[in-house]
């Protein structure tokens, strides 16, 4: 069976309190993903931001609402192409509340010679969610395939003190990951070889 490391919890609860009532209020699909949402689904991750994936094709929309909603707070919107560990290749928004805020609506990366890989955004990406409670807030968090794509497509290594792999292989070990539904989260993808044969290729190391 799979151990999972216990993780301390620095994540700010009033920065989660204030990005899910900014979101709810917008009455527009969202999900957690990435560090945070790996970490309400139990595995081991880093707390250092709370990234937002919002279903909605303008993000100014977005950036214009937040910036009311959060007066008094650093906010901004970043173009694409200046991420840390691998480039963002959309813009996001970002909110300097205690914890930071990272909200996108498409995502992406630029990942050495594979080259742009756009993450599947659909509303069944938005509606395919666990509600989980973190200290009496509820949280969408965004499927356990959702993750490992993201992870398996990052991957970076120890130099960025992310340890992708490690969560690749807890996410795996874990049996709480579907094949089936991973393969279908990536129905009509363009890139849908590419993923597959990098999970192909990681299952065969």
């Amino acid at each position: 069976g799979c151990v999972i490391k216990k993780v301390q919890v620095t994540m700010d609860t009033n920065s989660v309190k204030q990005i899910v009532s900014f979101l709810n209020s917008l009455n527009i699909p969202y999900v957690i993903h990435a560090g945070f949402g790996l970490h309400l689904r139990g595995f081991s991750s880093e707390m250092d931001d709370i990234d937002v994936k919002v279903y909605h094709d303008d993000l100014d929309f977005i950036y214009e609402k937040a910036k009311n909603y959060f007066k008094g707070t650093s906010i901004k919107k970043v173009s694409g192409g200046s991420g840390n560990f691998g480039s963002y290749i959309f813009d996001r928004i970002e909110i300097e509340t205690k914890t930071p805020i990272d909200i996108c609506t498409r995502t992406g990366a630029l990942k050495g010679n594979l080259g742009e890989f756009e993450f599947p955004f659909s509303l069944e990406i938005f509606e395919n969610v666990e509600v989980f409670d973190f200290k009496g807030i509820l949280i969408p968090v965004v499927s356990i395939e959702s993750l490992f794509l993201y992870y398996l497509i990052l991957d970076r290594g120890e130099n960025d003190h992310k340890n992708d792999r490690d969560k690749i292989v807890e996410i795996l070990n874990s049996k709480h990951f579907e094949e089936k539904s991973f393969y279908k989260l990536l129905n009509h993808h363009l890139q849908k070889d590419l993923a597959v044969n990098l999970y192909r290729s990681f299952l065969n190391c």
